[in-house]
């Protein structure tokens, strides 16, 4: 079958893109015709403009005279990204608008889309688009694979929620990425909607050693990641090197991440992500890919939360890892290691029942 995944593939967010790169490899390993949607709005790329660019020359030489490295390091970091996407995701050409995407699904021959992982649901997303919701007139076979609303699906706006409504029961198989989204989609529109895993979680260590990169990174460290970065989070980070006697390692650049036990790395794209959690001795921070790939490399990890967080409670209480997540007011201290045996027999038997929805869903009847 000839298949289409529309998902936040190209925004410049590790998670975001290794999600795409995983659910395209599965789809693929079906034995299906795969290939992700090139969405790219015009929102959407102002958000990852490189540090230099060169078409306005003068505030381009004012601002590396200003700031050399950082402006020479984020630009790497642009470029590792988009290297990624070329190299790893076999994408369309590019389209900027849902009337482009309309016209691309109809006009390619696809057989059916498949939306998602990431939070391409949640309309409070600046790099949201009707298109993730296939908002369309005409007949395709949809599936939603693992998409999420975030944390609070029940605080988006009414009017949205009615338009996301109509557009879900047009839906041939419906799932997200959390409990509380499925509850949320079938309140709504009173179809079953399944709850499974992350695309990421679907791939094993060794699916993502081709992907894998020799690098010269500390013996031993603790690798600290927060997309959002939330009161208290890198004070955690410090508590936990005290009490280890680790450094910690750190990719993104933060005037808050002082210290002579501090690892700058701030040129990181999605294959060097990967291999810093790969060797990193714990991981700690709020990041749900983080967790997702602590997880696949087994890895020690600490998540910290203000509040329940339920996209890692949906991953953490079946694997009974709960106590793993954190409040950053509370104490931290080194708890006892992780059995990955036990771990590993329970996320086989999750991945069985997320891969059998999605083989089902991609059948005709």
């Amino acid at each position: 079958m000839k298949i289409g995944i529309l998902t936040f593939h190209a925004s410049h967010n590790y998670g975001s893109m290794l999600q795409a790169y995983a659910l395209l490899h599965v789809i693929m390993g079906m034995g299906h015709d795969c290939k992700i949607i090139n969405l790219r709005t015009d929102v959407q790329k102002s958000l990852i403009q490189p540090e230099i660019r060169w078409s306005h020359p003068r505030t381009t030489l004012s601002h590396i005279i200003k700031h050399p490295l950082r402006t020479l390091t984020l630009s790497r970091k642009y470029s590792r990204f988009e290297r990624f996407l070329c190299e790893n995701l076999c994408c369309s050409h590019e389209l900027h608008t849902h009337a482009e995407v309309g016209e691309y699904i109809r006009q390619s021959g696809i057989e059916a889309v498949v939306v998602g992982s990431d939070q391409i649901w949640n309309p409070a997303c600046w790099d949201f688009d009707w298109s993730y919701l296939l908002d369309f007139d005409f007949s395709i076979r949809r599936i939603a694979y693992a998409p999420s609303m975030g944390h609070t699906p029940e605080m988006i706006a009414q009017s949205k929620q009615k338009r996301m409504a109509t557009c879900w029961n047009r839906f041939d198989a419906l799932s997200t990425r959390e409990q509380r989204g499925s509850a949320f989609v079938t309140s709504l529109t009173g179809k079953p909607c399944a709850t499974v895993l992350d695309p990421t979680l679907l791939l094993a260590a060794n699916d993502y050693n081709r992907l894998s990169l020799s690098s010269s990174l500390p013996s031993e460290y603790i690798f600290y990641y927060t997309p959002r970065e939330e009161p208290g989070t890198f004070l955690k980070a410090q508590e936990l090197a005290r009490q280890t006697g680790l450094k910690i390692l750190v990719t993104q650049d933060s005037s808050e991440y002082t210290g002579t036990n501090v690892i700058r790395i701030n040129d990181c794209g999605p294959r060097e992500f990967i291999n810093i959690i790969r060797g990193a001795s714990y991981c700690i921070g709020n990041s749900f890919h983080l967790l997702a790939f602590s997880l696949i490399f087994h890895r020690e990890f600490i998540m910290l939360s203000h509040q329940k967080d339920s996209r890692m409670l949906n991953i953490l209480e079946p694997l009974g890892l709960q106590d793993r997540l954190v409040n950053t007011d509370a104490e931290l201290s080194v708890m006892n290691k992780i059995d990955y045996k036990k771990i590993d027999r329970k996320m086989t038997e999750m991945r069985k029942s997320s891969l059998k929805y999605l083989a089902n869903a991609l059948r005709f009847n």
